[in-house]
């Protein structure tokens, strides 16, 4: 059974249709990691192309990382199905589920910086393994809170007590608009004068 074919009515370059099947034979487990491939010699011969021609598309592949050549023995599979994709496919593939997890991400109310910090706090959680538990080391990945960040401000309030934060309510004990506080120093010192003795 031949691993490829070649179409010689397909306008396609004999090279790249080389190419384009070999990565599809990973990229459909029908060649595995590990497996041989036939030598330049022996796979020019079945498909009847010039042996150049098959040797070009090894050194390609070999530089993709998808086969290794080992020095004397042949050429090995060593790229997953996965990885067998051209890189211009992979791309492609990537953008479209981007643009698909962005649509969920909308639909369920969420934005961009919501699923990257949830992304962020995945892949914290999943570098750490078993050493701790997932609810506290993902507790502990979460954003600050925006009024954490972005100091005093408006009174705010908290969705779970529905009341006010505790420096919202203490500056609204202390009055309507609270003043920032002086040193004691300062208030011994009148306005524009000299300091009291």
């Amino acid at each position: 059974m031949a691993i490829l074919s070649i179409d010689a009515r397909d306008p396609t370059p004999i090279y790249a249709q080389l190419e384009r099947g070999l990565r599809a034979a990973i990229a459909t487990s029908r060649l595995r990691p590990g497996d041989q491939l036939p030598t330049v010699r022996q796979l020019a011969v079945d498909l009847r192309v010039n042996a150049n021609t098959v040797a070009r598309v090894y050194a390609e592949l070999e530089r993709a990382g998808v086969i290794e050549t080992r020095r004397g023995v042949g050429s090995f599979i060593s790229a997953t199905p996965a990885q067998a994709h051209p890189p211009r496919d992979h791309d492609r593939r990537r953008r479209a589920f981007v643009t698909r997890v962005l649509a969920d991400a909308e639909t369920a109310g969420f934005t961009i910086d919501d699923v990257i910090a949830g992304l962020r706090a995945h892949r914290n959680v999943s570098s750490r393994g078993s050493t701790g538990s997932p609810r506290a080391s993902a507790g502990s990945a979460r954003p600050e809170p925006a009024e954490a960040r972005e100091g005093p401000g408006p009174p705010t309030r908290h969705p779970r007590s529905g009341g006010e934060s505790e420096s919202a309510s203490s500056a609204a004990r202390a009055g309507d608009s609270p003043e920032p506080k002086r040193s004691a120093r300062a208030k011994l010192q009148p306005r524009g004068g000299a300091p009291r003795q």
